[in-house]
């Protein structure tokens, strides 16, 4: 395991390039990486009690929401697709594995003569899907296999990001199917005309 410091600062590497370098690190010298762990020792200085019980829930509350929210809007057969790195890591962490088995990050084709370049988000999410259960996939190729997915957006807004834009540019209708004061669940098709 690779122990994520998560506030105690006192043992554990940092989250994101530090985490994945151990990682990498451990592989590299033959042993086997089968996940990560942190430990909310910080929290000892709280008595117990509801005040300590509260922080604690406040850390997976977002994320098994977020599971249900997903379980709410119907449509188990397709796939979900989650544009947020960092979001869909706590999701994977969280949801009960039929969800979590369902879920999927985009990463944004290359540009024609640009063959080195990436996103560094989505580079990252293409090596940690070897250490964790993520699947990882560029548009094109996930669009040419499902017609009809969900995305999973923490924005009750339409958002703006470069899938978002895409998908308008290119004709998908997108149906709003699940909706709270924080999240937002569509389902995208692509339109037949």
């Amino acid at each position: 395991l690779v122990d994520i410091n998560i506030g105690l600062k006192r043992c554990g590497v940092e989250p994101g390039n530090p985490a994945l370098d151990l990682a990498r690190y451990a592989a590299e010298h033959g042993l086997i990486v089968r996940g990560v762990m942190g430990y909310d020792g910080h929290l000892q200085a709280i008595p117990p009690g509801a005040e300590r019980d509260e922080i604690v829930r406040q850390g997976s509350r977002a994320i098994v929401e977020s599971a249900k929210l997903i379980e709410s809007a119907g449509h188990k057969e397709l796939p979900v697709v989650v544009p947020s790195g960092l979001t869909l890591m706590w999701l994977a962490h969280y949801a009960s594995p039929p969800v979590t088995n369902r879920f999927f990050y985009p990463t944004q084709d290359p540009a024609p003569n640009e063959d080195n370049w990436t996103d560094s988000v989505d580079r990252e999410m293409e090596l940690v899907s070897d250490y964790l259960p993520l699947r990882v996939s560029t548009f094109s190729k996930f669009t040419a296999a499902h017609k009809e997915f969900l995305l999973y957006v923490e924005d009750v807004n339409t958002p703006r990001d470069w899938l978002t834009m895409r998908l308008s540019r290119e004709g998908w209708s997108m149906e709003t199917v699940a909706l709270d004061e924080s999240r937002r669940i569509y389902l995208i098709s692509r339109n037949s005309h």
